[in-house]
């Protein structure tokens, strides 16, 4: 499992900051309107004042305008700036997710001494019903409604997994058995091997493997 993970908190933190920012740019935003409209209400009594009066607010409504654009401006730069990191965050997040996952896979592998030739093909018939899901902080990974170490160890127990299980290391009886038990660690299950990608299939096929329709 990783060590530093992004939870949804972080996401949260992360939507709840720029939800501030934009309510903050919205106030300013109509407090400019009011001062356009001002400044339009005072223009349209321009008749009534001196010259230099409906100058001065025509100059207040082109700033007033001028100061919109900009606030429009600031809020559009704010709000992506908030959505690239969000997307940058859900990145690592699923980065981390991913390595979670494969370690957990590949630990339970290894301790279940699969034959090295067939690991790749039982990797890729396990990872297709695993998924890794934040619980207290932490990935955990787990494959239908077991954790994946679990899974696995069941799976090389069954009768339909034992084929991808390494024999016993002998240190005497000849060659012929030892030959023999190698021999019968690369058959597979016709339902196994269907359940394969194209690569696991190949990679299977490359290292002598045989498939079988039942069981030995």
């Amino acid at each position: 499992m990783a060590d530093q993970t992004f939870t949804q908190a972080d996401i949260d933190a992360a939507t709840a900051k720029l939800n501030d920012k934009i309510e903050e740019l919205s106030n300013k935003y109509a407090g400019a309107i009011d001062d356009l409209k001002k400044a339009q209400r005072e223009a349209r009594a321009a008749k009534d004042i001196k010259p230099e009066d409906l100058a001065a607010a025509e100059d207040r409504a082109d700033k007033a305008e001028a100061r919109i654009k900009e606030l429009e401006k600031s809020e559009k730069v704010a709000v992506s700036r908030a959505e690239k990191a969000e997307k940058a965050l859900e990145g690592e997040q699923g980065a981390a997710r991913t390595y979670a996952l494969e370690a957990e896979i590949s630990n339970a592998i290894a301790a279940g001494n699969v034959v090295p030739a067939l690991v790749p093909a039982f990797k890729a018939l396990v990872t297709q019903g695993a998924k890794a899901d934040v619980v207290d902080g932490k990935y955990v990974v787990t494959i239908g409604d077991k954790p994946a170490s679990d899974h696995i160890k069941a799976l090389l127990a069954s009768d339909e997994g034992k084929h991808f299980v390494a024999a016993p290391n002998n240190t005497g009886g000849g060659s012929g058995g030892s030959g023999g038990a190698q021999n019968a660690a690369k058959t597979m299950l016709r339902s196994q091997f269907d359940a394969l990608d194209q690569a696991a299939r190949a990679s299977f096929a490359k290292e002598g493997g045989k498939v079988v329709d039942q069981a030995a």
